[in-house]
């Protein structure tokens, strides 16, 4: 358990962090600083509310504020949008969780090619046909922690 002055030192962080975000809404939509802590009090608004006291200009999703953003920067037809990070494929994800890092020792000097999946998966059958085929009777083998493949 936190002791009193522990607990005060975050009390006073909480509230640094807290009246910064008060000056902050007050500054970029125009109202006072005071109005805005007295309609904030840590409390949720639902869009139609936050609309009618100030806090927002328009409801909409995501892309809503996509195009609002776009025509604020005056982009020209036939922009898009990209997401950073890249959003990675199913088939990306499972083999990053499979092999961490050296997914890359794959393929070196090269990009990986488009259909992973389906690569790693035959080198999976492979490896699996081998372990099936050892047959110490007492059941104790030991492996290497890389596969060797001369090709």
């Amino acid at each position: 358990p936190k002791n009193k002055e522990e607990i005060a030192v975050v009390q006073r962080i909480i509230g640094r962090i807290y009246d910064q975000f008060i000056t902050k809404v007050a500054k970029s939509r125009k109202l006072d600083k005071a109005k805005v802590s007295e309609i904030a009090q840590g409390r949720v608004w639902s869009g139609a509310e936050a609309k009618k006291i100030g806090l927002v200009d328009e409801l909409g999703g995501l892309e809503n504020a996509i195009d609002a953003a776009a025509k604020l920067a005056k982009l020209e037809a036939g922009w898009k949008v990209q997401e950073y990070p890249k959003v990675k494929t199913f088939e990306e994800r499972l083999l990053r969780s499979l092999f961490g890092t050296k997914l890359q020792a794959f393929f070196p000097a090269q990009e990986p090619p488009q259909d992973l999946f389906s690569d790693q998966l035959e080198q999976l059958k492979q490896d699996f046909h081998s372990l099936k085929a050892l047959n110490d009777p007492r059941g104790i083998y030991m492996r290497m922690p890389e596969n060797l493949r001369i090709r």
